[in-house]
């Protein structure tokens, strides 16, 4: 008997609470809190994916060119005159 005198008071006091948390931070709503930490923790992610992509590409591009300045014209001693290779 006394529990169940007890618990609507607990109800009232946990409601009464609940609004003034909420009058106090009305910015603090939950669902909305939720969605926008995603969306922060979304772009940080597809930032850091492109900065990996990037450095990779960049990655790409100097082997690229270190193998082509350290290609090798063929040998053009030896070879007949009118038989040497073009240079492009």
């Amino acid at each position: 008997m006394l529990e169940d005198r007890r618990f609507p008071k607990l109800h009232l006091n946990f409601q009464l609470r609940l609004n003034k948390f909420q009058y106090l931070r009305p910015e603090l709503n939950i669902p909305s809190l939720l969605l926008t930490t995603c969306l922060f923790l979304r772009v940080i992610v597809v930032g850091l994916l492109k900065r990996v992509m990037l450095l990779h590409l960049n990655q790409l591009m100097l082997l690229f060119w270190l193998v082509l300045i350290n290609r090798k014209d063929p040998p053009t001693e030896n070879v007949p005159e009118g038989k040497k290779p073009r240079i492009a």
